[in-house]
């Protein structure tokens, strides 16, 4: 059934009230009619938002031409037609006036009804028109400004990418150089001969290694093509131990809500730590003088309308709020740009770097603020919904094993430091520089005493065959080798999905003595593949 329009509403302004009658009876047909019989009572009913205005040009209390001018003036009725009517001032120096003053039409009376109605439908229709252009042209303004923010984001992530290919070189040779170091102190710091004060040095020493080897975390974080090693871990738990952790020496304060059964978090803990804490250490540094950050995480499912939450509908949303000056419009746009910054002090990586641990994480990072209101950044993380596995505890020390392993590594002082971690745990080990002379080592090898149980590969062999092609080549032999990768740089995404290469196991370098002896252990006791 086709419903009937509705009349258009028309207030009629007029003091002479059989001339207003007369109006109203003739226009009722077609309009839904009110009336005002002075300037001011029309003023106060243009109020309601008629969808024309019919006035009279002489009024007892002010002029028609004042009262369309103050029409037209206030913003919540500038946009309603006006339409002249007048039986005395005839003269074109009047219509003049009258249309100078904002009004849409002038006519003199008397007038045809169907001359008026017909004027009258025609200033409707331009003003219909109007309504539809200017909604076009917010429309076009709403997309435009879309399309501002996707390129924006697409600069940003370029800038990201570049900065990461720079980034992941720089990574990898560190790693390297804190695999020898770290493997060769593990080792010592089990030595039985040494005192009580060398342990303690050793101690110290990992430490300090332990701290660089978050810097590569961070020059990581922007490796090119780089994911995540991910795997499911207790955010709340995490949380509470990034806050404690953030806000140490600082005047600030952080006031942690975690929803009771909040979900797992599929991620890699290390990477998620250092993207919190550059929002936690932007947080503290937007107070100098102290002050409260809000740290809240629950559960959202997505219901249509939270288009932040991944495909799958349920993420974990952290929110981290301050209470210090805000962001400027200007800055808010920029924040996540790599370099830009308004700190004196600060390199404007802080920010870039959760951004694109987060977006590497299938999630979302997101800011607000309003200058004087403080600065709202909103994490959106897809969850893991299915129980975390039972905690392990310590073994009490690494288990010692049996058999000859090969490693394959360009790196002088990496292989040194797996050889004397290999050796300190009761295997045998042989090295080798690329893929070509590990492969040519396992094939002598094969079938005899000296047959290898394990073989660790780096990824990367600058000039030489690496690990990604040599696991291939080995496999075709002995399609039961156990072959653990190892690498510094995440660009071959292979750490993270390993077995899909046809690795049996990772290490991240650098490592230790005791990451070692259990990831061998474990891969040991497993049976062979058919």
């Amino acid at each position: 059934m086709k419903v009937k329009a509705e009349k258009p509403a028309v207030l009629a302004i007029n003091d002479n009230e059989a001339g207003r009658y007369l109006i109203v009876k003739a226009l009722a047909p077609y309009f839904r009619m009110a009336q005002a019989a002075t300037g001011a009572a029309g003023l106060e009913k243009s109020l309601a938002g008629p969808d024309l205005i019919l006035l009279d040009v002489n009024l007892p209390d002010i002029s028609g031409f004042e009262v369309c001018r103050q029409i037209k003036k206030n913003p919540l009725t500038g946009h309603i037609p006006v339409l002249h009517l007048s039986a005395t001032m005839l003269d074109a120096a009047s219509r003049a006036t009258g249309l100078e003053n904002g009004a849409d039409g002038y006519l003199t009376l008397p007038v045809e009804t169907e001359v008026l109605v017909a004027t009258m439908n025609s200033l409707l229709r331009i003003k219909k028109a109007e309504a539809a252009l200017l909604k076009a042209m917010a429309d076009k303004e709403r997309e435009e400004e879309r399309n501002r923010k996707m390129l924006l984001e697409m600069a940003n992530m370029q800038k990201i990418e570049s900065l990461g290919q720079l980034a992941g070189g720089i990574a990898h040779d560190f790693n390297n150089i804190l695999a020898g170091i770290i493997g060769n102190l593990s080792v010592l710091k089990d030595d039985g001969g040494l005192s009580a004060e060398g342990r303690a040095t050793v101690k110290d020493i990992l430490d300090a290694s332990a701290s660089a080897q978050k810097i590569t975390r961070q020059l990581l974080a922007f490796a090119r093509g780089g994911q995540p090693v991910k795997k499911a871990f207790d955010l709340g738990e995490a949380l509470s131990s990034w806050c404690s952790f953030s806000m140490r020496g600082s005047r600030s304060r952080a006031e942690v809500s975690i929803a009771p059964g909040l979900w797992p978090v599929n991620g890699d803990e290390g990477m998620l730590s250092q993207a919190v804490n550059n929002l936690l250490r932007n947080a503290r540094e937007a107070m100098p003088v102290g002050g409260l950050v809000k740290v809240k995480a629950e559960n959202l499912e997505r219901d249509g309308e939270e288009e932040q939450c991944p495909p799958a509908g349920k993420c974990v949303r952290l929110t981290i709020a301050d209470t210090g000056g805000g962001i400027p419009p200007e800055n808010l746009a920029r924040i996540f740009e790599p370099y830009f910054t308004t700190k004196t002090q600060g390199h404007g990586l802080g920010l870039s770097m959760a951004y694109s641990i987060i977006k590497g994480h299938g999630g979302d990072l997101q800011a607000r603020s309003l200058p004087g209101s403080g600065a709202e950044f909103t994490v959106y993380l897809p969850a893991e919904t299915a129980a975390l596995p039972a905690r392990r505890e310590p073994s009490g020390g690494a288990k010692k094993g049996s058999g000859r392993v090969l490693v394959m590594d360009d790196e002088e002082i990496v292989t040194k430091a797996v050889l004397r971690m290999l050796k300190a745990l009761g295997y045998d080990c042989v090295c080798a520089a690329d893929g070509e002379e590990a492969l040519r080592l396992y094939r002598e090898a094969a079938g005899g005493p000296g047959a290898f149980k394990a073989v660790i590969m780096d990824l990367t062999i600058p000039g030489g065959m690496g690990g990604a092609e040599a696991v291939k080549k080995l496999l075709e032999f002995d399609p039961r080798a156990k072959v653990v990768v190892s690498s510094g740089y995440s660009d071959d995404n292979i750490l993270a999905g390993y077995s899909a290469a046809g690795f049996s196991a990772a290490l991240s370098k650098p490592y230790r003595y005791e990451e070692l002896a259990e990831l061998l252990e474990k891969l040991l006791r497993q049976p062979d593949a058919v």
